[in-house]
């Protein structure tokens, strides 16, 4: 939450980090797998072939002596692009593509191995198989390329079969297919939702397909940190043990027991699940951003950067990466690094409504009016979501049309029920509207409860430590609200938003010395000018004058 009643900037980039040596080394025994292209003529099939890939790489990144680089990103003409190139930029002497083309009960996969220094097909096959053949198919793929690439057949054939045989029923795999493609990129919670139920498809079809309910635990892990809603996290607990109960020494499990640890803050687990799961090279980029998100919610912000910069050299073209190093910037008070990191992002995913409304948090936080509201039209007509609806009504209520503001604020919490922050916007519109204390009383203790529930799991969230001091102030609890404040600033992030709530907190409580001192921090911080002299309490410290008396305390 970003403005005077608050901005949602999504989690959930790059710019400034350069390369020492962009260019590894090229490898002799060493691969890049690229998206597998679908032929078929319903393009909804896409999904199967690029699934194909991301198994193929992750086999192939197990095989002893052979490297493999990171997943390629694909490209939106389809095409696999020049293998010189690639091989130049990505430091592998070789590129594996295919094209995949299913129709009825057969599938049909044109495989091809180049040498990325002279531009030559060393190896290629069809292979026009019963889709039930597609695991055995796979599994000799994976074998003609290590054997073409090393010389040897690989060196334990029957756990590289293994690998790409994660499930005994076609049946399952498929609907997994679904759900890890939803997964991969800056999924909405609507997606996510839909990832569980493609994931819950495929464990009806095989009850002990562990990467599946990995897949479970890691979309409603990020659902609960893109709501905040403290009753997500229980479910996503719940499948994150199922997961590990299934396969404790699987990667995809230490993954996502890493994502779990750090969304309940217990960060040494987390970063020794985080760890573990680097042993997968396909897995690393995930990794790495996992291990980043640890040191910058610590207030590490180099280190948490150097992480960010290993998935972005993994991942030049995701924009997951570029949207968590704008993020990192947002922590750490660099908010027009930030506004660059997400621009990055929705260039790499035009159609992503929650990057553009974090893009427009951004701007408003920076005081950049036009440019927030320009952002928020875009995230609402690419998709009607909570945060572009909240952050569309903060910036009516820095306009100063408080009942717009409400109804604004109130359409995003019945969108995200269990988030305490429309909620709490909600009340801060309301308190703002003569008349209207009473409601914006109720409110707030709803958000409070909401807010404290969240903090519970996320003990280490500062901007929602001061959130919460702001509504128990505004319920008339001093102690809690000082409480509150204490811990949102010993944490060490945020400390712009911390700063500006800790501003309003003690003027709500009528300590205007320290609210003053507050307000000079939060300027030195580089707050925007129009977020302080939007804020109702703050404007008799401001220069204005006061407006509403909030939350009837």
């Amino acid at each position: 939450m970003l403005a005077a009643a608050g901005v949602l900037v999504v989690v959930a980039l790059m710019l400034t980090r350069g390369l020492s040596d962009p260019r590894p080394p090229v490898g002799e025994a060493s691969v890049a797998v690229m998206p597998f292209r679908s032929l078929s003529a319903d393009r909804g099939d896409r999904y199967f072939a690029e699934g194909l890939a991301v198994e193929m790489h992750g086999a192939l990144a197990g095989v002893p002596g052979l490297k493999v680089a990171a997943l390629v990103p694909g490209r939106d003409d389809d095409t696999p692009g020049d293998p010189r190139e690639l091989g130049k930029r990505l430091g592998v002497a070789h590129v594996l593509d295919a094209s995949v083309r299913r129709e009825g009960p057969r599938v049909r996969i044109s495989a091809r191995l180049t040498d990325t220094r002279s531009g030559f097909v060393l190896w290629s096959q069809t292979y026009d198989r019963q889709n039930s053949d597609i695991f055995s198919t796979q599994a000799e793929i994976a074998s003609k390329v290590v054997e073409a690439l090393m010389g040897v057949l690989p060196p334990d054939p029957p756990a590289l079969a293994r690998r790409l045989h994660p499930t005994s029923r076609l049946s399952a795999y498929e609907p997994y297919l679904k759900g890890l493609q939803l997964l991969q990129g800056t999924a909405s919670t609507e997606q996510l939702a839909e990832a569980v139920g493609h994931f819950e498809q495929a464990l009806q079809q095989d009850p002990a397909f562990a990467r599946a309910q990995a897949g479970i635990c890691r979309a409603r892990i990020r659902a609960f940190e893109l709501t905040r809603d403290a009753g997500i996290y229980a479910r996503a607990q719940a499948a994150c043990l199922q997961a590990a109960r299934l396969d404790p020494r699987l990667g995809e499990v230490h993954l996502a027991m890493g994502d779990l640890h750090r969304a309940r803050n217990e960060l040494d687990a987390a970063r020794e699940s985080y760890t573990q799961a680097l042993q997968d090279v396909s897995l690393r980029p995930a990794a790495y951003i996992g291990l980043g998100r640890i040191e910058g919610e610590q207030g590490h912000d180099a280190l948490a950067l150097d992480y960010f910069d290993r998935a972005r050299q993994l991942r030049p073209g995701d924009a997951v990466v570029h949207r968590e190093i704008g993020y990192q910037h947002y922590l750490d008070d660099r908010v027009a690094e930030a506004i660059e990191s997400y621009r990055v992002a929705t260039t790499l995913e035009p159609d992503d409504a929650g990057l553009w409304s974090s893009l427009g948090g951004l701007y408003l936080a920076d005081g950049q009016r036009s440019d927030a509201e320009a952002a928020f039209e875009r995230s609402l007509s690419i998709k009607p979501g909570f945060g572009a609806l909240s952050n569309l009504g903060t910036l009516r209520f820095e306009q100063g049309d408080y009942p717009r503001a409400a109804e604004l604020y109130a359409r995003a919490a019945a969108m995200s029920p269990g988030d305490y922050r429309p909620v709490g916007n909600t009340a801060d519109a309301l308190a703002a509207i003569p008349g209207a204390a009473g409601n914006a009383r109720s409110t707030y203790a709803r958000a409070a409860d909401m807010a404290e529930r969240y903090v519970a799991i996320k003990s280490g969230d500062a901007e929602a430590m001061a959130w919460l001091a702001w509504y128990r102030a505004n319920l008339g609890e001093a102690a809690a609200a000082r409480d509150w404040l204490d811990r949102a600033r010993a944490a060490g992030t945020a400390q712009s938003e911390v700063a500006f709530l800790s501003a309003q907190v003690h003027a709500r409580l009528g300590e205007v010395d320290l609210a003053r001192a507050a307000l000079a921090d939060a300027r030195a911080l580089e707050v925007a000018e129009s977020r302080i002299r939007a804020s109702p309490v703050l404007k008799s410290l401001s220069g204005g004058s006061e407006v509403a008396s909030q939350g009837g305390s």
